[in-house]
Parts: structure tokens; C-alpha cells; sequence
């Protein structure tokens, strides 16, 4: 992947749910070591989708009060100590704050984003953002007194960007490690890293002090080399009139900074805090931050190392410990329950874990066949529509504004031209389903050509060519009776209470591959979860008519068609009727699920919408890029890579989030069938959480290796 960083969207959201177990435990040492790296989680996450540049420099340089300059806040502050951003030379936050453009503020307004506990789920976490009490309650959050705040964001009325929602990190002061400043300081450096550009604040007596010299060259050699970050000299208000002086301190910082000759009138801007000097280097700013938006190979590489270390390093370091502690506190006798519980998951979860891998290969290797067709499609748009004399002098007349417009349309027309992905991905799922359910031959043979697409019954599989049913043979009878034993704990389970046998475990390896085929069925008849066919995004009231004549349609023709894989995913859904044959037809499975199924039946079917609903992917992937401010070949192309690789993403996330889903019913199902008490429950989280952040981790990190294998060649 080019961009390993969409990957940590899932991650954080396993490292908040192991958050939330681990308070069992009952180890703050280890909730606090948890809470920062989920601090640097969510900063690595925010930092890779949103364009920020980061202030940075040793501490006293002067970065707060450029801010405040920047911005106007000490005019309407009632003293310089006071206000969001007060001015405290040399003394420094100990947390990064976000300073956000945002065109919906008239004025500066302080916000939080907290980790905090779901009001209506005990247990669980999120971030969320809170708008500051008070210009006091933001300044302590800023010196990191208040517990749980991820981030202080001031937003303020756009000036300096071109879009709503970029802005700057303003960094407290760069300085040597120790035990007292560590795990600030650290942070501080991955943020200042992560951004998409850097701006450097120094004045004269640093650029003349040997020890501050030396502080400002180890910020260079370790974080800054190989990228144009934006140098910048403050406090030089008194050599307005004295442009000898100014020089020599531009030069003094190219010397410093190691900024070549061609690059100093570009890179190197003098500032004041007057008002006569801030009126002159405003606009200069603006025009100097379009030169340090852009990384560079070498910074790209030091980001993805940073993100690769904060992985195998903290996180690792973080879950052994929560590992050792959890086994702690594991009950010395497990009873026959907790075994057959444990069996059960562990059947489960190895099923799972093995058809992840196998979706990911066939997700990974057919979003690439649909990139390459788009970008060879791509390629033509941009020789016929933007590139050559000819389109140069018909379009010399084009606003920006239009100019862009024609060209994300191209990039639409591109995606789509292999074809509707979601039909690509019902294959994908088929391929994994048949092979695991036991599909007869000769529709796993149909799935190798692309001429059964317009036919919906035949591409379920259910069916022969004269329209008789057939049973995909490894859910049978048998396969159908340990599910409702597994499901429904009041059942009289005919003895097999008491043992977990050969059999039981083959029959819940299978529901993995039973859940991935419900999500089939789902992406077959979307209108079913309340998404357009055509759009892929929710019904709106105009298609209400339309799509319930399509349903009707579907549904009479499936009418017939019976199987045993359909009174599987009953079962999974809670649709009580199912064990006794009832449900063996896909309109009767909507339907049940329709006039009154369980919680966890519904549960599931909304899981089952993301796999279905993709068609905001392609709004959010140019909403994203379209701050970018590049509109080339390059760009163009670059755009094709990140719809294949949000597409990638987001079905990963989806088979995640479906897998808890059933897990979470075998447990609780099995739990009340054993009489067992909580205990088990927040040890299984907990074992879970390790395993799903485990998990996930090594999925980034074999990204992030394979996007930093062409970048070292």
C-alpha cells in the first residue's frame, strides 16, 4: 500500500476496545502506558489524512507568539498571560496543540478530543471532541493536566490555507530526552515527522548560542533532513531598517539548517511583532507555506521507520505487559464450561484468522486488476481531455475551479471503467465461501467466467441449471444441529452439553465462511439493507418504489430456491425458527429478519451494510485529495492508488467487524448455556483484544515493509 496509514483506523479501534478491557486488570501503570500510545496512534492516524504543518523548534524561539501573531489572539485577549495561547517564553506546553482553520469560526474557540468511556456502553471507549469550558481549562489541557485529552485543537477563522480543516501543529520546544520530558518529547518528534510539512522557529541568540546551535543541528540531522522545511528567525522587528543585519541572520540559519544557496530566498522568512512587521511577513508566509506541503522520498521514509518503531516498539512493549499481568489474574481451576467455551472459540477464531488471509489475497489481488484497468483508462482521459497543445489553447480560458472538475470527473469515469467493483467483490466472496461450504462443482466453475452476472439466482448457487435446489455439502443436517445447540442455550441439546466433540468443531469452523456468504447474499440484493443497486449508498425516498418493485421481483424468483447454507446464517442471525426448517429460502430469511428478529440478527445485518454501502468511498477519497491542491498526471494517477487502497481498507474493517459480531453470540450464547458468571466474559475480551491488536499491528507492519522496500532501492 502507498499509504500503509489507512490501516490504523481499524487499529485504533481494537487498541480502544482493549482499552476497555483492561479495566479489569485494575493497573494504572498500565491503563496510562495504554493511553499514550493510543494517544500516538490517533495523532499518526489524524497526521495521514488531514494536511497540517507543524511548528517546531527549541523551547523560547518564539513559536507560540507567531501563532498568536498569525492569528490576531492577543487583541482580543484581556492580559498576555491569559487566553488560549498565552505568552510564555521559554516555559512551553508539554502537548502538541492543533491550530485548525475552520470556516465555520468567526473567532478562536478551543476544543478537546477526549478518550472517554460510551455513556451507554460501561466499558467501552471512543475520542470524541468537546468544545473547552474555558480559556483555563484549554491551557491546562495544553500543559497535559487534564486526564484522557488525545489533543488540545484551537480552530480559527481561515487565513493562511486554502481549505477549510488544514492547519498547523504547534509543537512545545524541542530539547534532549530525559526520564522527566520522555514520553512528551517523543511525541512531540512523531508528530513533527508525520506532518506534511515543517516550519522551523529559531531567532538570533539561538542561531549565536553553541548550545542551542547544537540543539537545533540535532533537530536537523534527526528529523528535518532531506525535506525543505520553512526556517523561520522571529523577534527581528528592530533590523527593519537595517537589511545588512537581516541577511547575515538568513545566512547564519542556512548555515544552521543547511539550506542550499538556490533555496535560501524561498526558505527563509524574518519575522517581528510589530505591527508594521507583521503586515510584511504575512503575506510572505502564505506565499513560503506552499513550498513545504510536499514530502519528500527521504522524509516518507523517516515516517513510515517512525510509525514502524511506535508499532514493534511501544505497542509491543505495552501488550506484553498487559499479557503478563492478564495471566495474573487468570483463574487457577477452570471448569468443564470454561474449557468447551474456550474450544469453541478457539475453532472459531482459527477459522477465521485463515479465511483473513485468504480474503485479503483476493481482495488485494482484485483491487489491483481493477486499479490497473483504471489507470490504463486513466492514461487515455489525460492524452485526450487535459495533456497536448490542443487541449493547452482550447482550455487557456478554464477557471481552476472548472479545470478541476473536468479532471475528478475523468477520475470517476477511470474507476469505473473495469466495472462495478462491488460485482468483483461478490466473486471474491464466492471464491471463499464455495470452497469452504462445500458449493457444488459446477458453480464453483461458474465463477470463473464473467456470463452468469446479470442471472442473481444463479450467481447464489443454490440452484442447478433447471432450477433445482442444491445443497452445498459440508453444511448438513448434522452441521445444522450443532449450530442450534451452539445458539440456543434453552434447547434441549441432546446430551452434548456436557463435551465438545469432532464434529461440533467443524461445524464452527464453518461460520466464518457463513458469515462472509450472508455478506453475499447482502451485496447481491442491496436494496434488502436499504442501498441504491445503482449508487451504493443509502435509499433516499425517491428510490423507495423502484427498489421495492426489484425486491419483489428478486424474491419471487428465489421462492424455490432452498438450501441448507441459508438455515446456517438463520441460525447464526437468531432466527429461532430456522432450526426447525423453516427457513431455508433467502425471502424467507428476510422476511423473519424483517418482522422481528433478535438483537444479534440485527446486529449483524447492519455489519453487513458496510460491506454493501462503498459507494461513499469514492466522495470521501476525492473529498480527501481535493485539499491537496494538485491537479496533474501525478496527481491523477496518485488518486486511483487511494480509492484501491481505501477500498482495501474499509472491506478489511467490514470482515473485522462481521467476525466479532458472530464471535460475540457463540460467546454469549454458550455463557448462558454453562451458567457461567462475568468473569469469563471480561477474560475472553481481554484475550480477544490482545489477539485483534496483535493482529492488526502485523498487518500495518507488513505494509509498512512492503512500502519500504522501494523506497531503500
Amino acid at each position: 500500500m502507498k499509504s500503509p496509514e489507512l490501516l490504523l483506523t481499524n487499529l485504533n479501534r481494537v487498541a480502544r476496545e482493549l482499552r476497555g478491557a483492561i479495566t479489569y486488570l485494575e493497573d494504572d501503570d498500565l491503563t496510562a502506558q495504554l493511553d499514550s500510545v493510543i494517544r500516538r496512534l490517533f495523532l499518526a492516524e489524524l497526521l495521514a489524512k488531514e494536511q497540517v504543518i507543524a511548528i517546531g523548534g527549541s523551547q523560547g524561539a518564539g513559536k507560540t507568539t507567531l501563532v498568536r501573531l498569525m492569528y490576531d489572539l492577543h487583541k482580543s485577549e484581556e492580559s498576555p498571560e491569559k487566553g488560549w495561547l498565552p505568552a510564555n517564553a521559554g516555559r512551553g506546553e508539554s502537548m502538541s496543540v492543533l491550530v485548525l482553520e475552520d470556516d465555520a469560526v468567526d473567532k478562536a474557540q478551543g476544543y478537546l478530543r477526549v478518550l472517554e468511556e460510551q455513556p451507554n456502553l460501561p466499558g467501552h471507549f471512543r475520542i470524541v471532541e468537546h468544545k473547552a469550558t474555558s480559556e483555563a481549562e484549554f491551557r491546562e489541557a495544553c500543559c497535559g493536566n487534564l486526564q484522557g485529552v488525545m489533543l488540545a485543537v484551537l480552530k480559527v477563522p481561515r487565513r493562511f490555507c486554502r481549505h477549510s480543516g488544514q492547519g498547523f501543529m504547534l509543537m512545545p520546544g524541542y530539547e534532549p530526552v530525559h526520564e522527566e520530558n520522555q514520553s512528551w518529547q517523543t511525541l512531540m518528534r512523531q508528530a513533527l515527522v508525520a506532518c506534511s510539512g515543517r516550519v522551523i522557529v529559531t531567532d538570533e541568540i539561538r542561531l549565536a548560542n553553541a548550545s542551542q546551535l547544537a540543539i537545533q543541528r540535532d533537530l536537523h540531522a534527526s528529523h528535518l533532513a532531506g525535506a525543505d522545511s520553512l526556517i523561520i528567525v522571529t523577534k527581528t522587528e528592530d533590523y527593519a531598517d537595517t537589511p545588512h543585519k537581516l541577511q547575515e541572520l538568513r545566512l547564519s540559519a542556512a548555515q544552521a539548517f543547511e539550506i542550499a544557496p538556490e533555496r535560501r530566498e524561498d526558505l527563509i522568512l524574518c519575522t517581528g511583532s510589530s505591527e508594521s512587521s507583521v503586515e510584511q511577513w504575512r503575506p510572505q508566509l502564505i506565499q513560503a507555506l506552499a513550498t513545504v506541503r510536499e514530502s519528500t522520498t527521504v522524509s516518507r521514509e523517516r515516517q513510515l521507520q517512525q510509525l514502524e518503531q511506535l508499532l514493534s516498539l511501544d505497542l509491543n512493549y505495552v501488550l506484553a505487559g498487559i499479557r503478563s499481568k492478564f495471566a495474573l489474574h487468570a483463574a487457577a481451576e477452570q471448569g468443564a464450561g470454561c474449557q468447551i467455551i474456550q474450544e469453541a472459540l478457539d475453532a472459531f477464531d482459527q477459522a477465521r484468522d485463515s479465511l483473513r488471509d485468504a480474503y485479503k489475497r483476493g481482495l488485494r489481488e482484485s483491487l489491483t486488476r481493477h486499479h490497473d484497468g483504471a489507470s490504463a483508462c486513466m492514461d487515455t482521459l489525460l492524452v485526450d481531455n487535459h495533456e497536448g497543445v490542443i487541449n493547452k489553447l482550447t482550455g487557456i480560458f478554464d477557471t481552476v475551479t472548472e479545470k478541476h472538475v473536468s479532471l475528478t470527473g475523468d477520475i470517476k469515469r477511470a474507476w469505473a471503467e473495469p466495472g462495478n467493483y462491488l460485482d468483483t467483490h461478490i466473486e471474491v466472496l464466492g471464491k471463499l465461501t464455495s470452497a469452504r461450504l462445500g458449493a457444488p462443482q459446477a458453480f464453483i466453475d461458474r465463477l470463473k467466467t464473467d456470463n452468469h452476472r446479470s442471472n442473481k439466482v444463479a450467481r447464489l448457487g443454490y440452484s442447478d441449471d433447471q432450477n433445482q435446489s442444491t445443497e452445498w455439502s459440508k453444511v448438513s443436517p448434522d452441521t445444522l444441529k450443532n449450530l442450534a445447540v451452539v445458539f440456543y442455550p434453552d434447547r434441549d441439546d441432546e446430551g452434548q452439553a456436557g463435551k465438545f466433540s469432532k464434529e461440533m468443531s467443524s461445524s464452527l469452523k464453518l461460520l466464518p465462511a457463513m458469515t462472509l456468504e450472508f455478506a453475499r447474499i447482502g451485496s447481491l440484493f442491496p436494496e434488502v439493507f436499504g442501498i441504491n443497486s445503482n449508487s451504493l449508498q443509502p435509499l433516499d425516498g425517491g428510490d423507495g418504489v423502484a427498489a421495492a418493485a426489484r425486491i419483489q421481483n428478486d424474491f419471487s424468483a428465489l421462492q424455490k430456491v432452498g438450501s441448507n447454507v441459508v438455515k446456517g446464517i438463520a441460525l447464526m442471525l437468531a432466527v429461532d425458527v430456522a432450526a426447525d426448517g423453516h427457513i431455508d429460502t433467502i425471502p424467507a430469511l428476510f422476511n423473519a429478519l424483517g418482522i422481528g428478529a433478535g438483537t444479534a440478527g440485527m446486529t449483524l445485518a447492519g455489519a453487513a451494510t458496510g460491506m454493501v454501502a462503498i459507494g461513499m468511498l469514492t466522495y470521501s477519497v476525492l473529498k480527501e485529495v481535493d485539499r491537496q491542491d494538485r491537479h496533474t498526471r501525478n496527481h491523477a494517477l496518485s488518486v486511483l492508488i487511494q480509492f484501491k487502497e481505501h477500498y482495501q481498507a474499509h472491506y478489511l474493517e467490514q470482515f473485522d467487524v462481521l467476525m466479532d459480531q458472530v464471535r460475540a453470540r457463540i460467546c454469549d450464547s454458550l455463557t448462558v448455556r454453562y451458567r457461567l458468571d462475568e468473569v469469563l466474559m471480561r477474560r475472553d475480551r481481554i484475550a480477544k483484544a490482545l489477539a485483534d491488536v496483535t493482529s492488526l499491528r502485523l498487518d500495518l507492519q507488513d505494509e509498512i515493509a512492503a512500502r519500504a522496500r522501494p523506497l531503500l532501492a
